[in-house]
């Protein structure tokens, strides 16, 4: 269906010298320490949720930097993955060279794809949706980005609305008619909307025409 371009290739490599060597920042400055948060943990609430309903217990975090699901106790006391009620927790991050994928339950995808070059974005979603049986759950970034890539281009590459991400996720979604996608849309870091989830099972065997 997709087919990825050279450019995704040559940003694995731009963002791992980052993980390495760490990065400047639009405001000035350097960090050292590059993509070691753990997304997922803002996102928790909402994915216990969605987690309970689908009765998720294996999980694939895409794009998950350098954190991890046992480490760093949530607010709530224990790991992330005890939080969540995840058994099996598994990692794909590229630009550190870590590399588990598998079929899973679910699989989260936090600020991830605006870091994708716009001609490979169609490629990742698939990958992503590839992987889950029953449940997607992507945030994705609308805005700019304090850190820069080694080229000195903002780390943000592919900044879109919130309709045209909505329109990309449904169209790599029809697709996989059985997973569920669950969109959430950040204007600013701290500032997340949540889009309309849509499973295409439901939404072909629906009577009528127009969605």
């Amino acid at each position: 269906m997709f087919s990825k371009t050279a450019k995704y290739d040559a940003l694995i490599a731009l963002y791992a010298r980052m993980a390495r060597e760490g990065y400047d920042t639009r405001k000035g400055g350097r960090v050292t320490t590059a993509y070691a948060d753990q997304e997922a943990v803002r996102f928790r609430h909402e994915l216990k949720h969605l987690f309970a309903t689908h009765q998720i217990r294996s999980v694939l975090d895409y794009g998950g930097g350098g954190g991890d699901w046992h480490d760093k106790p949530v607010k709530e006391g224990g790991s992330l993955a005890a939080f969540l009620n995840v058994e099996d927790y598994r990692v794909f991050e590229p630009a550190r060279a870590m590399d588990d994928r598998e079929l899973t339950d679910a699989v989260v995808c936090f600020d991830v794809l605006e870091h994708v070059f716009i001609g490979d974005v169609g490629y990742v979603l698939n990958d992503v949706f590839a992987h889950a049986r029953r449940l997607v759950v992507i945030n994705v970034a609308g805005y700019t980005a304090n850190a820069l890539l080694p080229t000195g281009e903002n780390a943000h590459i592919t900044i879109r609305s919130a309709d045209w991400w909505q329109g990309a996720v449904d169209l790599v979604a029809s697709a996989w008619p059985d997973v569920t996608a669950a969109l959430y849309y950040s204007a600013s870091y701290t500032q997340a909307t949540r889009l309309n989830p849509i499973r295409f099972a439901d939404v072909n065997a629906a009577d009528g025409f127009v969605r």
